[in-house]
């Protein structure tokens, strides 16, 4: 999934600007923290991951069976990974009370921190179908 050479970042895009949702002062206080303490918090979590996969196959396959949204954000690049298509396509076997799949436009892994106007919307109109 990641190649060997390149990383995991190589592909995404530099952008000349900060997007909208991330004023300067806010990256100045990632970065700064980041710089004093590295990024290894940030990482463990799939550094970790073969270890997760083996923690959590006690729960492989079992149904989530309490009613469901799933966000995502149309440029997630999560959903590059291959079969991603094919796993939100067949979510219900696994969530059969999934109510919907709302895929946000202009979105991309922070959905809501980009988007927080419409994460909220998607979140209040499934809480009231409840």
């Amino acid at each position: 999934m990641v190649s060997r050479d390149s990383g995991l970042l190589a592909d995404l895009p530099a952008p000349n600007t900060l997007p909208s949702w991330l004023p300067q002062a806010d990256l100045d206080v990632f970065v700064d923290s980041f710089s004093s303490s590295g990024f290894r918090g940030a990482v463990n979590y799939y550094r970790n991951l073969d270890r997760n996969r083996e923690l959590l196959a006690p729960f492989n396959k079992l149904r989530v069976l309490v009613p469901a949204l799933f966000l995502v954000g149309e440029r997630d690049s999560g959903l590059a990974i291959p079969g991603m298509d094919k796993m939100i396509s067949e979510m219900t076997n696994l969530v059969p009370f999934l109510h919907e799949r709302v895929v946000l436009p202009a979105t991309g892994h922070w959905a809501q921190q980009e988007q927080p106007h419409l994460v909220n919307s998607a979140l209040v109109s499934f809480l009231q179908t409840l």
